[in-house]
This record gives C-alpha cells, sequence and structure tokens, in this order.
C-alpha cells in the first residue's frame, strides 16, 4: 500500500517543493503563467530562473503579442525600458497585436516597432504628459510635431484602436493617421492641445465609433501620472495625479532595492541583457 502524501506545511511537504525540478515543468502551463507577468517580471525575473524558463521566453512569441509597459517609463530608466520594448518586439517576431506604452518611446523606438511589429499590431497606446505650460502654449510657442502622428500613419494601417493621450501632434498628424487607418474604431486623442476641432476634422473623425476629444475628462484614464489639468481649461487649481499602480512600490525609502537601477548593472548594459543570443 503505497503511503499518503505528506500534509501541507509539513517539513516534508517542503523538502519535496524545494527538490522539485521547476524546468521540468510543461511548456503549455508555463507560458500561462508567463503571460500574467509584465515584460519587466519576464525579462529581469522569470527568464533568469533556468534553461528552460529562459528558452520559453526568448522563443514563444505568443508571450509577446499584448505588451503593456504602460508605467515602466518611472519604474526604469529610459534606456532600460527602451531595451525591454525592443526586446519584446523582437521576440513577438512580427505577431504583435498590441503595444502600450508611454513618455519613454522615442522616435527610433517607434520605428523599431513599427518596421518589426506592425503586420498584426490592431491596439497601439503611446501616451505622454502635458504641463500647463505645455497646454496653454503649446499651439502658440512651435510645442507641434507630427512626427510620431505621421510614422503611425505609415506604418499601422491595420490599427483598431489608438490611444494618443498628451501627444503633441497637429491636424495635418492626426488627418493622416484617419487617412491610413481605416479600420480604426476607438480614437483617445485627450489633452492633444494642438488639435482643433474645426468641422473639417468633426467630419473625419464622424466614421470614428468610439472618439475621445482632447478637452474631454482623463478622470477614468488608469494612468494618468502627472498630468496636470490647465486651470483655463478645468476651472480648478492644479492636480497631479501619480500612477495608481506605483502607490504600493514608491516609498520615501532612499535604500530601495531599485535605487539608481544597482540591481541591473551587473547582468549587462541597455539592451545587452535581453539580447537572443544566449545558449539555450
Amino acid at each position: 500500500m503505497s503511503s499518503p502524501p505528506p500534509a501541507p506545511g509539513s517539513p516534508m511537504a517542503e523538502a519535496e517543493a524545494e527538490a522539485r525540478d521547476w524546468a521540468e515543468m510543461p511548456s503549455d502551463a508555463l507560458a500561462a503563467v508567463f503571460r500574467k507577468l509584465d515584460v519587466a517580471e519576464i525579462l529581469t525575473g522569470a527568464a533568469l530562473v533556468c534553461r528552460a524558463w529562459r528558452r520559453l521566453a526568448a522563443t514563444d512569441p505568443t508571450l509577446w503579442r499584448h505588451v503593456d509597459m504602460s508605467h515602466q517609463g518611472d519604474l526604469l530608466e529610459t534606456e532600460e525600458a527602451e531595451a525591454m520594448a525592443r526586446a519584446a518586439v523582437d521576440r513577438a517576431a512580427g505577431t504583435m497585436e498590441a503595444f502600450w506604452a508611454d513618455s519613454f518611446v522615442t522616435d527610433d523606438l517607434l520605428r523599431y516597432i513599427s518596421q518589426r511589429a506592425c503586420p498584426q499590431l490592431k491596439c497601439f497606446r503611446l501616451n505622454e504628459r502635458w504641463s500647463i505650460l505645455q497646454s496653454e502654449y503649446a499651439p502658440y510657442e512651435g510645442m507641434d510635431d507630427d512626427t510620431e502622428a505621421l510614422g503611425i500613419a505609415s506604418t499601422m494601417p491595420g490599427l483598431q484602436n489608438l490611444q494618443l493621450i498628451g501627444n503633441s501632434m497637429t491636424n495635418d498628424g492626426l488627418m493622416a493617421i484617419l487617412d491610413h487607418c481605416p479600420h480604426l474604431e476607438s480614437l483617445d486623442i485627450r489633452q492633444c492641445y494642438n488639435i482643433q476641432m474645426d468641422d473639417a476634422m468633426k467630419l473625419k473623425c464622424a466614421r470614428i465609433r468610439d472618439l475621445k476629444l482632447p478637452h474631454d475628462s482623463i478622470s477614468d484614464f488608469k494612468y494618468r501620472a502627472y498630468i496636470v489639468s490647465s486651470i483655463a481649461n478645468s476651472g480648478s487649481d492644479f492636480e497631479v495625479d501619480l500612477y495608481d499602480d506605483l502607490l504600493d512600490v514608491v516609498t520615501e525609502d532612499d535604500d530601495a532595492d531599485f535605487d539608481d537601477m544597482d540591481d541591473f548593472d551587473d547582468v549587462g548594459s541597455d539592451g545587452g541583457m535581453y539580447d537572443d543570443d544566449f545558449d539555450i
């Protein structure tokens, strides 16, 4: 007669758990766990556990179909966040369907994404942060830039959902997007104060089923960090909201584990630590 399994929490059960070879975990079960992690958690955590886990992170493109880096610009240095984004794009191997990010995205990274991920890309979010000076004087001080909008228009024709909160594009950039993204159903251009909703623009946007305009409220926006509402637009004092998700991890402790990114210095610089050229 076989012995009954050890009781949970008993010394024997704990010993068995410690002896378990996690590298032998079935790949489909492991992939299901990985999909619950964000980009940073996979690249700097799970993928470093063992060779089998690193192999899965590097070779399974289904893990990278939906990449949300909406708050990584605050948790990581710009170069580190950009390196992670490039690694995610590479691992997606052209199958990426959604990419969400914020102010750490550079023009070079946008080109990188559009050149390698656009065939299947249906959802794209690239949100910036506006200050009161920008919102008040952008139309008059040359704080306008259609580079990102024109890049999106020329490389992402399959987009269905687009969010560009706080972007500095003008009517020309938005017109280009509307002309070259015929499948667009949802468009969020809140805080895009260079956009003038004249009759021509209203007519152009009439086909968009879900449309949020520059002066619409951002109270329902999950990641509304450091967005300062304009007195002229809101009739209230400055309102600065920190990321809801960061409240649990940001402290006043100067000796926090992530201080100055020291934890990453021993692994490598920039994107080298995420290079696919490793022994799998």
